[in-house]
């Protein structure tokens, strides 16, 4: 490599100094530089011109005379169009912006760079091309203001002459006449704002208005011509084909015109994939295609008008108008082309709507990024984001936005990780994917510390901190950066991934993600929209069995949990219901659990003859004796149940009750205290980071979130600081002590949440503690299974009188796994118990 001349040091070195400048001073600077650069080429440009002119105006042409303006108005004219690059980058920027055909994060400082230069480089050959206008102006000027120059000037002298200490009198005058001037001035100024502001606000609202009456104009146009319209039929596809939605340019008087065109994928045209969210279908609207109508969601009708252009037709793919809904033989061919099609695609629209808050939204993300510090990758590693504490009232508006309902649907794993480039559109607003997922990254990274502040701030204004959502947005970010670098993605890593996605057909859980996996060509969980609901579930099972740690898929499985009712075998994985609960499956090399005594040896897990039952070695251990409350349960529809708390403050105090009172016997099974069990339990025995034992550290945690408990008792029985029947003065008091105990104790509910949420807490006949799946029941039997990190619970077929009894046989149906204190590192294997085969059904 050749080493760096001098100009390139030069220019690294200018470069250096003018970033560490600050901001206020660095925009000065470059525009500076802009003007200094513009002014040269305005000069070199006139200069030639008039050359041109002079020469041109003198020689004649056929025995033509030329005019000298003309000729230099010609030259400077080629010279401003075909040597200055300003004009068309300004020009290509600001269409795209008006056709809202991109939004790169410095796409508008570079239409802000591009224009300044090209005010600048115009005022300048003005100036330069009348220069002796200009100097002319200047010196009458001079001329009309020197009498009063020299009247101020003597009065001055013969002043200061004459008056003792003329400073002082000066000064005095000049404060004197201040105080009486400036709040005349500040009165002006305010109501020519106010008049400013009013008449922005007039000619605003006018003009929504006016678009508000072209519009329903528009709408009504449309709907008494789509009366007169005959419904649209679909025509079959060629193998390899796909259909687009061309939108031709539009005017606001006529309505949207569309065509459904057929192209072969490898010789489509450039065109643009939507990524959004269905909705509900319950209002229809009619959209003009091919000259017919085609009903579609009120969602989708906007999403057609909203990227409608009055300057560019533009080819778009969106799913619900270019599949044919209603051929299920279709959507299964058409679903297996998703990733080719978003991949070649130009870009992809993230299209979220719009909504009263938007636009705070998106400016509170500006506010976050500016506050992280992003330019400076140093100063962002060294800055937390408790140290910059950044409280704002438009924390609800960005709430809003990461809670949106697009973020749950599984399809966007695949639309959003192949995409070349992905925009995102809310509320009229568009940025970047880069841009979002980078704060998102920096707010939701799995830092607790980061966490509990995050809660903090939601709580004073107790809104739910949207951490679920937030997590799923980082975890998207993640699985697009590893298909950017062509990064091979398990199947068990992406539906792990999406296993808090939804979708309107539970087969989409499993195909949205198999498309882009190392399982593409599995042809067992090919898309089928013509199989059995349960068929790719199974299927998914049977080909993780295969791959390396084959006994994940059962932590993730059992009917503890809630499941589609269409989903009979209890040890299949469950993928389209939404799970909060983490499993506590962990990496051989990430501090495991050890139940069986081992991490090395792979369970013996073979699938029954109807391919329906899965038979496994079991040890018997013990069975549930009680169980408690469950910690953020889901309901019976499986929609996650979540409190205003960072942690469920009223099940941790009858859980504490549970397993400390009603006369427990010291000590518990270990040799340990019950306290000490107890708050091991809750934390399962683990650090944030997963050391294993936790240390002596969050006992003290543990006193904290016992004080904590006990002072929000105080408010009442619902735990709630914002009870009205709390007198002020006592309020006082207590929220004083919530704020002494809230960061220790928070540090513990923080570490707890994730090992106890959507579990319960259970002892068992022998007086373990242990969390367990929600739908846990009294008599569910603990097994341990060679081979595996954790205990699981059956239940069996006959009943729970039979599992208490030992009476129930080989027949088993898979509850979950479990965590008891005390059986986790292979102490059930060392009392010597006899394995057993279980059939699980």
């Amino acid at each position: 490599m050749a080493p760096p001349n001098s100009s390139e040091l030069g220019q690294e070195a200018a470069s250096t100094f003018i970033t560490q400048l600050p901001a206020p001073v660095r925009v000065l600077v470059v525009f500076l530089l802009l003007g200094f650069k513009a002014t040269f080429f305005a000069l070199r440009d006139t200069i030639i011109a008039k050359v041109c002119a002079w020469f041109l105006s003198k020689l004649g042409l056929y025995g033509c005379y030329i005019p000298a303006w003309i000729v230099f108005v010609v030259c400077h004219l080629y010279l401003f169009l075909f040597g200055q690059s300003s004009w068309r980058k300004a020009a290509v920027i600001l269409r795209r912006l008006i056709s809202r055909d991109d939004a790169d994060d410095d796409l508008i400082t570079q239409f802000y760079i591009n224009a300044s230069d090209l005010v600048s480089y115009v005022f300048m050959s003005l100036v330069f091309r009348n220069i002796s206008v200009v100097w002319g102006f200047c010196v009458r000027t001079l001329l009309a203001v020197y009498p009063a120059l020299q009247l101020i000037g003597l009065t001055g002298i013969l002043w200061f002459c004459l008056i003792d200490n003329p400073r002082e009198t000066f000064n005095a005058g000049a404060a004197t006449a201040w105080n009486f001037a400036r709040p005349k001035i500040l009165t002006c100024l305010r109501k020519l704002w106010q008049f400013f502001t009013a008449a922005v606000r007039f000619c605003l609202g006018f003009y929504l208005k006016c678009m508000a009456s072209l519009v329903a104009y528009r709408e009504r146009r449309t709907a008494s011509i789509v009366t007169e319209l005959k419904k649209y039929k679909y025509s079959a596809l060629e193998n390899g084909e796909i259909r687009l939605l061309r939108l031709s340019k539009w005017t606001l008087l006529s309505p949207v015109s569309c065509e459904l065109v057929h192209v072969r994928l490898d010789k489509a045209p450039e065109f643009e994939t939507i990524s959004y969210t269905w909705g509900a279908r319950r209002t229809l609207k009619a959209l003009i295609l091919n000259g017919r109508c085609l009903d579609v969601s009120e969602r989708v009708y906007e999403i057609v008008h909203d990227r409608a252009s009055s300057l560019v037709t533009r080819f778009i793919w969106i799913d619900s108008i270019c599949i044919n809904q209603g051929d299920d033989n279709e959507k299964s061919s058409q679903v297996q082309l998703m990733r080719n099609i978003y991949s070649s695609s130009y870009h992809t629209i993230v299209w979220l709507g719009h909504a009263p808050d938007a636009n705070d939204a998106i400016g509170f993300l500006a506010h976050l990024r500016r506050r992280m510090d992003f330019d400076d990758p140093g100063k962002r590693a060294s800055l937390s984001l408790m140290e910059l504490n950044i409280e704002s009232p438009a924390w609800p508006a960005l709430t809003n936005l990461i809670k949106h309902d697009y973020w749950a649907r599984c399809w966007i794993i695949q639309e959003i990780a192949v995409s070349k480039r992905v925009i995102v559109s809310y509320g009229g607003e568009i940025i970047t994917w880069d841009y979002f997922s980078s704060i998102m990254q920096a707010l939701f990274h799995h830092d607790p510390n980061t966490v509990w502040h995050i809660s903090k701030i939601y709580w004073r204004s107790f809104i739910p901190p949207p951490m679920d959502a937030g997590l799923q947005i980082t975890t998207l970010g993640s699985v697009r950066e590893g298909i950017q670098r062509n990064q091979s993605m398990k199947l068990f890593d992406l539906l792990i991934a999406s296993i808090n996605s939804i979708a309107t057909d539970p087969r989409d859980n499993v195909f949205a993600v198999q498309g882009i996996s190392a399982a593409a060509d599995y042809d067992d969980i090919m898309p089928d929209y013509n199989s059995a609901i349960e068929r790719p579930f199974l299927k998914t099972a049977e080909y993780l069995l295969r791959q390396e740690y084959p006994s994940r898929i059962l932590h993730l499985a059992g009917i503890g949990f809630y499941r589609n009712c269409e989903l009979q075998t209890s040890w299949v994985p469950d993928w389209s219901s939404r799970r909060l609960a983490g499993m506590y499956w962990r990496h051989p090399t990430a501090s495991p659990y050890r139940s069986s005594g081992t991490i090395n040896e792979q369970p013996d897990m073979l699938l029954g003859p109807d391919g329906l039952t899965l038979t496994v070695n079991g040890i018997r251990v013990d069975h549930i004796h009680e169980v408690g409350p469950r910690f953020f349960g889901v309901s019976e529809n499986g929609v996650p149940k979540t409190s205003l708390f960072p942690g469920s403050f009223l099940n941790y105090a009858e859980t504490r009750d549970m397993a400390l009172g009603r006369a427990r016997s010291q000590p518990y099974p270990t040799g340990i205290l019950l306290a000490e069990a107890f708050w091991r339990t809750l934390i399962g025995d683990r650090t944030p980071t997963g050391t294993r034992p936790a240390e002596a550290t969050f006992f003290a945690y543990y006193q904290a979130m016992e004080r904590l408990v006990a002072t929000l008792s105080e408010y009442g029985a619902d735990m709630n600081p914002q009870n009205p029947n709390v007198s002020p003065e006592a309020r006082e008091i207590l929220d004083s002590s919530v704020s002494r105990y809230a960061l220790d104790g928070g540090k513990f509910a923080n570490v707890s949440g994730p090992h106890t949420r959507e579990r319960r807490f259970a002892i068992t006949r022998r007086g373990y503690m242990g969390m367990v799946p929600p739908y846990s029941e009294v008599g569910d039997v603990v097994f341990i299974i060679p081979g595996t990190q954790v205990p699981f619970l059956l239940r069996c077929q006959g009943g729970m009188d039979d599992a208490a009894n030992a009476s129930c046989g080989d027949k088993w149906q898979l509850v979950g796994e479990s965590y008891f204190h005390g059986m986790m590192d292979g102490e059930m294997i060392h009392e010597g118990r006899a394995e057993q085969q279980l059939e699980i059904y």
